[in-house]
């Protein structure tokens, strides 16, 4: 299993996810987070087709960045409507609260911790 270079942190939040599908057609969709980095996040219930390198924005209350699909969960799985997100170079991702930035090797790819952050 692969290394992951940032802590995951599973916190749930309503994000707004807008661009262009697969089909070349515009769309604007509500979706959740699964887990969240300082530089991406996991998100789930996209249900409009997106492929890798896509580019997007991701709204969070009164933020928004563009952010490029780097993973796409594989249909008729459990992972199915689910996305991978990375902030685009020069971007910032804000969730509303600090995240630890722990950067480096040394997080299993299936680490996520939960710290209880409250959700507003």
């Amino acid at each position: 299993m692969g290394m992951r270079r940032e802590l995951r942190l599973g916190i749930a939040l309503t994000v707004r996810l807008s661009g262009v599908d697969t089909d070349g057609k515009s769309f604007e969709l509500d979706a959740a987070t699964i887990d969240v980095t300082g530089t991406g996040a996991r998100l789930s219930g996209v249900t409009r087709p997106v492929k890798p390198g896509s580019v997007l924005t991701l709204k969070h209350r009164q933020n928004q960045a563009k952010v490029q699909v780097v993973w796409i969960g594989k249909p008729g799985t459990r992972t199915q409507d689910h996305i991978g997100v990375e902030v685009t170079r020069g971007g910032q991702l804000h969730w509303g609260r600090n995240l630890p930035r722990i950067m480096g090797d040394g997080f299993p790819a299936s680490q996520v911790h939960d710290f209880n952050i409250p959700i507003r």
